[in-house]
């Protein structure tokens, strides 16, 4: 039978924990009972930093980092594995497994954050929040019962300002055909907290790709199938049930919507990777700065998960055209040119992210640089001009413009 990599196998393995523990108590971890804490031993002792807490917990994995003050099974065992915790966070029970997680993070406890998870400071998570390939930016705070795997959200000023999702929430990423594509809840520049909240209101549904602009509010209960423009009241108004028949294997529909969903989305990532690499890294003390790369990573990975993606459904579509020959012309002809659009658009997004982008203004690099020294980073870019905030917000809205833009050239090109 086979063991989970988290769960320690030996008793040998079992006493050399003890030392391990014992050498992270020594060294200033607080240890609530040795017996209720495992330590594997690939961890290195040095990334678990003093004053960090470690109540109910299985750490696991050589990138694994715990700041200071951080608790880890508030509410019961917490597994970490290949995680990286800034400083203050607090973790409940659940699976922790490739996120990372900025200062002041909470997740109250049986959650489940799977590969490619970024949280940044002060993000709140409830009960039961199943998260993967997702981005929450700061103070974005969550409610109970939530599924949000494949997206990223943005949005909110401050604490008391913040872009909130409802208990309850689903982000329903999969369609019968085995098609998944990721959602953007706001823009890439909500990173500079100057824009106005998202409100995603309780029990409801989000069906992907869809684009929901700074400042909307969805009503509790509604389904959401189309974009959202900023500012607007959506709310799902209830139509009768029409039977009809159903092919999982067709594509009726064109999806360049969704090809160009996924540009925007994945340009979205390449901005808010550069806002990592030029922005938070630089500038970074002590062991934030290996939080911040461990972060632009995740976002990396969240990229290729997008193009690898886009590229399984267009061999699916690929398939469905050879099957369906009672297809419109019309129809036939627009999947036709994603067809022949396919590698190039493929290969763009697959490598776009790692293309060297511009840097940001000198005006806001600046001021970022001379603000950062002993402050927070919530407090930095607070603090910042709005000219140099403007500047910035241009930079990163002209960085998911180009994304966008080169997908929508090799669509021309293949008509």
């Amino acid at each position: 039978m086979a063991t989970s990599p988290n769960v320690p196998t030996s008793t040998t393995d079992q006493e050399n924990n003890r030392a391990r523990v014992a050498e992270l108590a020594a060294a200033g971890v607080m240890v609530w009972s040795p017996e209720r804490v495992y330590i594997g031993p690939e961890v290195n002792l040095e990334f678990i930093s003093p004053g960090a807490e470690l109540i109910n917990a299985i750490v696991r994995g050589a990138s694994t980092r715990i700041g200071a003050r951080s608790r880890i099974g508030t509410s019961g065992i917490a597994v970490l594995s290949e995680c990286q915790v800034g400083e203050g966070v607090e973790l409940g029970a659940g699976s922790y497994d490739g996120a990372t997680m900025l200062d002041g993070v909470k997740v109250r406890g049986f959650g489940e954050l799977r590969q490619s998870c970024l949280l940044e400071e002060g993000v709140e998570l409830g009960h039961n929040v199943g998260l993967k390939n997702t981005l929450l930016t700061s103070t974005i705070i969550a409610g109970s019962n939530i599924n949000f795997c494949d997206v990223v959200m943005t949005g909110g000023r401050s604490r008391s300002d913040h872009s909130e999702i409802g208990s309850g929430v689903v982000h329903l990423n999969f369609d019968p055909r085995r098609d998944k594509f990721g959602s953007l809840l706001g823009n890439a520049d909500g990173v500079l907290l100057k824009s106005a909240p998202i409100f995603v209101g309780g029990q409801c549904g989000l069906v992907a790709p869809v684009w929901v602009g700074f400042g909307a509010v969805i009503a509790a209960g509604s389904v959401v199938r189309e974009d959202v423009p900023e500012k607007a009241l959506f709310l799902t108004n209830p139509r009768p049930y029409q039977p009809r028949r159903y092919d999982p294997y067709a594509y009726p529909k064109s999806i360049r919507t969704q090809v160009m969903k996924t540009a925007r989305l994945i340009g979205a990532l390449c901005a808010i990777g550069a806002w990592y690499r030029y922005i938070r890294a630089p500038f970074a003390e002590g062991g934030q700065k290996a939080l911040y790369v461990a972060g632009e990573n995740r976002l990396a990975d969240m990229a290729r998960v997008r193009s690898r993606e886009l590229a399984a459904t267009l061999d699916r579509l690929e398939s469905a055209l050879a099957s369906h020959s009672d297809w419109s012309s019309e129809k036939a002809g627009d999947h036709s040119v994603l067809l022949r659009a396919k590698s190039a658009v493929i290969r763009y997004l697959s490598d776009v992210y790692f293309e060297v982008i511009k840097g940001p203004p000198e005006e806001f690099l600046r001021a970022y640089e001379s603000l950062r020294k002993g402050a927070t980073h919530i407090d930095t870019i607070s603090a910042i001009s709005d000219g140099a905030t403007s500047a910035a917000s241009k930079w990163l809205c002209q960085i998911e413009t180009v994304v966008e833009g080169r997908v929508e050239m090799c669509l021309k090109k293949a008509v």
